[in-house]
């Protein structure tokens, strides 16, 4: 077999190449996003303050109209900004003070500061927030891992996204757990009826009560907090799939009086592609992944004897990956939250993170 060699030029033809496969061109920098407009210019013309944050803070051309942002959101400037800088200086490994002898963040911290600020945007304790892949992600780690009894109910709404449904039918598949669907009217008369509908469906086995706070097939916004508040007082746990939520409408989840939430912040939040959210309400934690061990600050929640995964955290939760994961449209690189970062801090008036680079 004659020897191989490749030289410089061949080297760089084939990593543009590769590029390539990724979308990823050679063409120069990106130019910095530019300021935001005045507020001023908002309540005197909004359709132009619109019209400049749309030219300025995003790379979509003028003549493309995008409507899927169920799926995906448009990336904004700023956000490239950040996963572009973090990636290049990640390359250089100089990110954030490292020194060459150290290695970048790819999945090993803690992320308390961007857990913090993410934590105080949805109102939640940063010990009860971690950040995941997406809302898909999150609802497989909820499933997953939660306690229940044999011959436990789950109760689904006939509007559940296949990813916020999937997770439960595999444990029902595995014998462990039974499903069962209640038909939400369409249109609903008032948000009474829907509490009504979700509520009077409850049975002597249901455990689990799990809905979407906004409906992935018709857009519906459920009344949470009611749904919530009722199957409380009758001993049912709650499970909110809020993966069209965050960033397209208000809410706290401390005010929602769920134990579970998932989110996907990359939709309507314009994170970057891969940025997912999980809450624990504080008292579930532990319960979480029954068998644990605590070693030097770190839990390790193993997964079931016949799952490949387990959830590993730096104190109560961080980052975390699911051992019964159902993917759907689930990215395979873990981005930067630094674009959360960058976009909150811009549009809020938030501080940003000290380390908004962070991965």
């Amino acid at each position: 077999m004659p020897e191989f060699v490749l030289n410089r030029r061949q080297a760089i033809s084939r990593l543009a190449a590769a590029a390539a496969l990724f979308g990823m061109t050679a063409e120069a920098p990106l130019a910095p996003a530019a300021e935001l407009p005045d507020r001023s210019l908002l309540d005197a013309d909004a359709d132009a303050y619109w019209a400049r944050i749309r030219e300025e803070q995003f790379l979509l051309p003028a003549n493309r109209v995008f409507l899927n942002t169920g799926s995906l959101g448009v990336v904004a400037r700023p956000v490239l900004e950040a996963v572009a800088n973090y990636l290049h200086r990640s390359a250089e490994l100089e990110h954030g003070g490292l020194q060459a002898e150290q290695y970048p963040r790819w999945g090993y911290e803690a992320l308390d500061e961007e857990r913090a600020e993410l934590a105080d945007f949805v109102g939640c304790s940063k010990h009860e927030l971690a950040i995941t892949h997406n809302a898909t992600e999150a609802m497989s780690i909820i499933a997953g891992g939660m306690p229940l009894e044999a011959g436990a109910e789950v109760l689904l709404t006939d509007q559940e996204h296949p990813s916020g449904r999937g997770p439960w039918h595999v444990r029902e598949a595995r014998g462990e757990l039974t499903t069962r669907v209640v038909a939400l009217p369409l249109p609903p008369e008032s948000p009474g009826q829907l509490v009504d509908v979700v509520i009077s469906a409850i049975g002597p086995k249901t455990r689990v009560l799990s809905i979407s706070g906004i409906t992935s097939p018709t857009g519906l916004l459920m009344p949470v907090r009611e749904i919530c508040e009722a199957a409380r007082r009758r001993g049912v746990i709650t499970v909110v799939d809020g993966a069209h939520m965050t960033g397209q409408v208000p809410y706290r989840i401390d005010e929602m009086d769920c134990d579970y939430f998932a989110g996907s912040p990359h939709k309507w939040l314009f994170a970057p592609a891969g940025s997912g959210l999980l809450y624990v309400r504080e008292e579930r934690l532990e319960g979480h992944y029954r068998s644990s061990r605590r070693q030097a600050g770190t839990i390790t929640r193993s997964a079931p004897a016949d799952s490949r995964a387990s959830v590993r955290t730096t104190g109560p939760l961080s980052r975390v990956s699911s051992p019964d994961c159902v993917s759907h449209g689930t990215w395979g690189m873990r981005t930067c939250t630094g674009g959360f970062t960058s976009w909150r801090s811009r549009h809020t008036g938030a501080p940003a993170a000290s380390h908004t680079s962070r991965c």
